[in-house]
């Protein structure tokens, strides 16, 4: 399992976009109604957060509102399961994520703990288009029930320890070493495409790697040709410096390799 946070300026985007995706289910609801509209589960966190305003912030409005959770377990460790499995996977990645101490590294006293479990949040869990695998959104209030702020502060680090926490746990592949694989899997692909070519090109590079499922960001010179481009697998990417050997698939290097 693999999972990644972040804090965010847009949240009613990213509640919308998780409550309402196709064939997208609410998991759970902590301290919100399920049955209402993205927009009013929005609108009730920023009620909390104006409540406590004078004391977060020093009354200013919070830039980054809510945290951003995604959460990946592969397609094998969430095999037939029921929505009552995701439901403890949640609840268990909160207790975990809210357990964990970085107030070492950050050297800020708020960052010992978060309290996400007394907080408000939302978990949806989401189907990939391409591949069905499933995986969690969580959306969660920057600011608790009690008005104190969910410190931000490596927050994508504490999203790992948490799932790395969990992995062990459950016997379940570490998210350093699925990285590994993917990135293995994905640089197989794409030599595999480039062995298939009659001539180089981008085009049908592309086209290839769209039909294996993974979907590609090229980033084009003004004048023509590519300057650069990832590669998205499920909800990780990866950018061309990371793939193949040496760098030999990168834009620079990339012909030559084919050529090979």
């Amino acid at each position: 399992m693999i999972a990644k946070a972040s804090t965010i300026s847009h949240g009613a985007n990213a509640i919308r976009y998780s409550v309402n995706k196709e064939k997208a289910d609410i998991v759970k609801a902590n301290f919100l109604p399920d049955d209402i509209s993205p927009e009013a589960m929005y609108g009730r966190m920023m009620l909390v957060q104006k409540k406590f305003a004078e004391n977060i912030n020093k009354g200013r409005p919070l830039g980054r509102n809510v945290i951003r959770i995604e959460i990946s377990p592969s397609e094998e460790e969430s095999l037939d399961w029921t929505m009552d499995d995701w439901v403890r996977l949640s609840n268990e990645f909160i207790r975990v994520f809210d357990s964990i101490d970085l107030s070492g590294k950050t050297k800020r006293v708020s960052s010992k703990q978060t309290n996400l479990k007394g907080s408000q949040y939302i978990v949806a869990l989401h189907r990939d288009s391409k591949s069905g695998i499933l995986h969690l959104h969580i959306d969660a209030n920057r600011v608790d029930m009690d008005g104190k702020i969910n410190d931000s502060h490596k927050i994508g680090e504490r999203a790992v320890m948490a799932a790395n926490i969990i992995n062990e746990r459950r016997g379940w592949v570490q998210s350093e070493e699925i990285g590994i694989r993917h990135r293995q899997e994905i640089s197989d692909s794409c030599m595999e495409i480039l062995r298939t070519m009659d001539e180089f090109s981008w085009q049908r590079y592309e086209m290839e790697l769209v039909k294996r499922g993974y979907k590609v960001h090229l980033q084009e010179k003004d004048g023509g040709g590519v300057y650069g481009y990832s590669i998205k697998r499920g909800n990780s990417i990866y950018k061309s410096s990371m793939l193949g050997i040496g760098r030999n698939l990168t834009p620079s290097k990339i012909e030559a390799t084919w050529a090979k």
